[in-house]
């Protein structure tokens, strides 16, 4: 059996036979260093056989899921404690794990915070189950897709809420929701793990009641459009959700940035 502390010479001897030994060494090296953020954490120490196979293929071929485990050791153990690691997610299940993340953020900082160590957290995973053979590509691509999904719903129910109560808007029943229309791989589900997301941004006619102390429809949903990008382009100390283009709207960069539905071109051939 393969034990934890023996890693550097599972990757020189039983592990990675034809590995190069360039490869090998920067694997070590950054067990090693692995190691001594988990013995710190006072993380139990893995020594399933199975399991250091699946990591040293994984960190062999990704060095974004080798970067994120060395520098956070608990996102990893967080993955295996969980179960998430190992477990098919069923659908909505990302849904549900975001809300209960995002219970409690109170302002936009929390929120870009958020969202960005759970996709991070999401993008390990689906990751790690695609090389280690664990997840097949519709899986992948699904997962991929509803991840991006549920970030943007997140983000935008959070937004609306804050954006509503900063333009005076006097109840929900009167507040219909901005629309973001998924489009390219994200629409397609076949989003894969670097592709940014196309968005369209539109929103219904208010029919007349539309309380005046709050703007414009154009306003409002114009700042509320700004702002969902924002919370998902922005390049922080968390890194960022998912570039945003918004190339595809009505008349391109040219057009305004969320359209009336009646801008919107008509479905079908």
């Amino acid at each position: 059996m393969v034990g934890y502390a023996q890693l550097p010479m599972a990757i020189n001897r039983h592990q990675a036979p034809g590995m190069p030994a360039e490869l090998r060494d920067a694997l070590a090296d950054s067990w090693e260093v692995f190691t001594e953020a988990a013995s710190a954490a006072r993380f139990p120490l893995p020594r399933d056989p199975d399991f250091i196979a699946s990591l040293l293929r994984v960190w062999a071929c990704s060095e974004f899921v080798e970067t994120a485990c060395v520098h956070d050791p608990a996102l990893l153990y967080d993955l295996l404690a969980e179960g998430d690691l190992l477990a098919d997610y069923r659908s909505g299940e990302y849904a549900g794990k975001l809300h209960r993340q995002l219970d409690g953020v109170e302002d936009e900082i929390m929120l870009g915070n958020v969202l960005r160590d759970f996709r991070l957290r999401e993008m390990v995973r689906i990751a790690w189950r695609d090389l280690a053979g664990w997840a097949g590509l519709s899986e992948v691509l699904g997962d991929l897709s509803e991840l991006a999904d549920t970030c943007v719903v997140g983000a935008l129910d959070r937004l609306s809420q804050w954006t509503v109560q900063s333009l005076g808007r006097p109840g929900s029943k009167l507040t219909p929701s901005l629309v973001v229309l998924g489009m390219g791989k994200l629409g397609a589900c076949e989003l894969n793990f670097s592709s940014d997301i196309d968005l369209i941004f539109a929103y219904p006619d208010g029919a007349g009641k539309w309380p005046k102390q709050a703007g414009s429809e154009e306003e409002f949903y114009q700042q509320l459009g700004q702002r969902l990008i924002q919370a998902l382009d922005a390049v922080t100390d968390h890194g960022f959700v998912y570039r945003v283009d918004m190339r595809l709207r009505p008349y391109g960069d040219s057009g305004p940035l969320v359209a009336n539905f009646e801008l919107l071109p008509a479905a079908g051939p």
